[in-house]
């Protein structure tokens, strides 16, 4: 495992911050996203051409969407379940030692 600072939790855009699957090192962290970010919008891609050039217009033009939401979770949590690295729990003391150092309670 990288010596460098471990994240858990990430803010984006100012809102609440997002509560990572494992304390991630700045790399993995933005590979992490960028992954993420990556099928979610080509998923919503697909969703939207389906929905404007293979469904006439109808409520079933929202069919392609929720499809898409539900594909996206299953992809998400077994995504998440096969980049999960071995050294979780240890990630997970180092990342308490670091709060507590960075917050003065050694």
């Amino acid at each position: 495992m990288s010596t460098g600072r471990l994240w858990a939790s990430v803010r984006i855009g100012g809102v609440r911050p997002v509560r990572l699957p494992w304390p991630m090192t700045t790399r993995e962290l933005v590979a992490y996203l960028a992954l993420l970010l990556g099928i979610a919008a080509a998923t919503i891609a697909v969703a939207f051409f389906a929905a404007t050039r293979l469904i006439e217009p109808s409520p079933w033009r929202l069919a392609p969407f929720a499809i898409a939401l539900v594909v996206l979770s299953f992809v998400f949590r077994s995504l998440r379940r096969s980049l999960e690295p071995d050294d979780v729990q240890e990630r997970r003391q180092t990342f308490s030692a670091q709060e507590r150092r960075r917050r003065g309670d050694l």
